[in-house]
């Protein structure tokens, strides 16, 4: 989908896997699943949905509503910017 809308080497870089990253076991169970038709993520991307997991665990385990999750994760989550993960990789 974002390959065909973009000429943005950058961008694609930043947003799928490269041939050398797929070598990781993070990839273990998109390799299992996919038949060849699932688009790899890159490693920016990986850990940004363990991040976002993560705090969506902590946020489930203290009984909080969706309100308070906003208020708690604003508070308390800081994401890396696009910038510090693409910096990460190298």
């Amino acid at each position: 989908m974002v390959r065909r809308c973009t000429n943005c080497n950058d961008c694609t870089e930043a947003l799928f896997a490269q041939k050398k990253d797929l070598l990781s076991s993070k990839y273990a169970f998109i390799s299992f699943k996919s038949n060849g038709g699932l688009i790899y993520p890159s490693p920016s991307v990986v850990r940004i949905c363990e991040v976002v997991e993560r705090c969506f665990r902590l946020v489930e385990a203290r009984g909080l509503h969706l309100t308070t999750e906003t208020a708690f994760l604003s508070k308390h989550v800081t994401l890396p910017t696009l910038k510090d993960l693409l910096l990460e990789g190298t």
